[in-house]
């Protein structure tokens, strides 16, 4: 039986702590936010233990054998009278070889003697079926798109206008100088101007469905019976499926003096690519791991026993064989000690690679987890925020952190969006009577917007408030959503409210030109008008219903 070493104490020569210690700063020395960058050098090595790393591996053949009801077109092939009749006739287990060595494998096949001639399932023996396209109608309807000259512009593309212009002009005497006499007259000005129904191309396009006769069926609604091909009867049959494939299952079996919280997680970094030595390599015929004698190894038996309960199992599949393999790296257990706290390593000799859960590294990002918990329950969030970014840039940092940050990053948009509202309102109010000067004056309306000003009787106060109030209200609407990243990703909650400020202010002068523009050109006023009838007609309702019921 091969010989599984346990851990056993042992020691550093001189170079090998020198390049122990080379080793602890070059992994510190690329962790962001660890101010020990000379870790290595002052720490002392307590304890050395020579602790090599055990692999279980348990390589499974799995023989995988199904039997479904199939059919097939019959071709014009005769057969005999079926021998099995139902699947119970089967046995699957006897149709093919196991196999020997591990393989891989997918084939499918006819059971001899299940093959029966039967009345086909899809057209109940009439060697006809309803056509898929037309669904048996004879007839299909497709659109069809069809091109005409355009009505209007009669092809050409555009249309001419002729309008009649009548200007003044001075009249001349026989010899050609002007006198002061002036007469009126006509004249005729063409215009030409693309035309708008079919877009300058002179032909538009009209889409028509039509009936058509089918062209699959030729207009019957039935064609030939696509799974029997006419024939009315189908072959039908038990078809077995083989499948061989094979499956790995492996564990790791670390040193005993290793507590097991961390020797999980260890574990999970020893997943990579890495060097073994092979111990020994077993063939288990079945299932049959206790027989073998396996469990009883020492370091290891306890591993194969708990991996074999993992093999899985399916259905109509059964374990032809495993091999179970144990391998070994050589690798080194450190305790090593830093202003009196304990820490410990595992040092993969080969590669001379540091697994760690339990460091000072750890122990820092800790320390800055608690400061975060600290602040943010004295709701001071951006301060926390900025110790989270360190916290961040720890190798064992995670999702939590990201969320964590996520979170704290929410928190601190609220001071911001407070600085936005907060500087829209400051805007509108100082604003609201220079706005009304501006409506009095009339100088922000083109002239067909003071035609419909004058029409609805429109009074520039009433203006000058649904301006202010849509302002408001679409700038508050605005600021619900995530502010700009500038504004609220900083620490001191003084500078992100002054930014919201500066954010509110922006989003009032972007408003106000959008309104500016939908003054000038008249769909502010004819916006406010609607509104200005629409609550007339409001007030007139509730006045009838009031006097009719009072």
């Amino acid at each position: 039986m091969a010989e599984y070493r346990d851990a056993r104490k042992t020691s550093f020569s001189a170079a090998e702590l020198s390049r122990f210690r080379q080793l602890i700063n070059k992994w510190v020395a690329g962790i962001a936010n660890f101010e020990c960058k000379n870790l290595g050098d002052i720490l002392s090595v307590v304890e050395v233990l020579d602790a090599p790393i055990h692999r279980v591996i348990i390589d499974t053949q799995y023989d995988s054998r199904t039997l479904t009801h199939s059919f097939e077109k019959l071709k014009g092939r005769n057969f005999p009278s079926p021998t099995i009749l139902r699947e119970a006739d089967i046995n699957r287990w006897s149709l093919a070889k196991s196999p020997v060595e591990f393989t891989t494998q997918d084939t499918q096949r006819c059971v001899s003697g299940s093959q029966a001639i039967d009345t086909c399932h899809t057209c109940s023996g009439k060697g006809v079926a309803l056509c898929v396209r037309c669904v048996g109608k004879g007839v299909v309807q497709k659109l069809e798109t069809h091109r005409h000259v355009c009505y209007k512009c009669g092809g050409r593309g555009s249309w001419q206008e002729v309008t009649t212009k009548s200007e003044t002009v001075q009249v001349k005497d026989s010899s050609g100088r002007y006198v002061n006499q002036w007469r009126t007259r006509t004249r005729d000005v063409v215009t030409t101007q693309r035309c708008s129904t079919c877009n300058g191309s002179g032909y538009t396009t009209e889409s028509v469905m039509v009936t058509e006769r089918c062209s699959v069926c030729n207009g019957s609604g039935k064609v030939t019976c696509p799974t029997c091909s006419g024939e009315r009867k189908v072959l039908r049959f038990w078809s077995f499926r083989h499948k061989l494939f094979e499956k790995q299952y492996f564990d790791f079996c670390l040193p005993r003096v290793i507590p097991r919280s961390e020797a999980l997680k260890m574990s999970k970094l020893l997943a990579g690519g890495t060097d073994w030595y092979l111990v020994e390599e077993k063939r288990v015929q079945g299932e049959d791991f206790r027989g073998s004698g396996l469990f009883e190894r020492s370091i290891v038996g306890n591993t194969i026993e708990r991996l074999s309960k993992s093999v899985e199992h399916f259905k109509d599949t059964k374990i032809c064989f495993n091999r179970v393999e144990t391998a070994y790296m050589p690798a080194k257990y450190v305790v090593y000690q830093v202003n009196d706290t304990k820490y410990t390593c595992l040092l993969l000799v080969e590669q001379w690679q540091l697994l760690t859960v339990v460091s000072p590294v750890s122990t820092r990002m800790n320390d800055l987890k608690a400061k975060v918990n600290t602040l943010c329950s004295r709701h001071l969030y951006g301060a926390a925020w900025g110790v989270l970014k360190k916290v961040a840039q720890f190798p064992q940092a995670g999702s939590r952190e990201a969320l964590l940050t996520s979170q704290l990053e929410q928190r601190m948009s609220i001071t911001t969006r407070l600085g936005s509202n907060i500087g829209l309102f400051a805007c509108l109010l100082f604003a609201s009577p220079f706005i009304l000067t501006i409506y009095e004056q009339g100088k922000l309306f083109a002239p067909w917007s003071h035609w419909i000003i004058e029409k609805f009787e429109l009074s520039p106060a009433l203006l000058a408030l649904f301006t202010i109030i849509a302002i408001g209200v679409f700038g508050v609407k605005y600021h619900r959503q995530t502010p700009p990243t500038f504004a609220y990703k900083v620490a001191s909650p003084l500078l992100r409210f002054a930014l919201g400020i500066v954010v509110g202010v922006v989003t009032f002068a972007y408003f106000s030109i959008v309104l500016w523009a939908a003054a000038y050109i008249g769909v502010l006023p004819i916006i406010v008008a609607v509104l200005q009838l629409t609550i007339l007609i409001i007030i007139a309702i509730a006045a009838l219903i009031y006097n009719i019921f009072s």
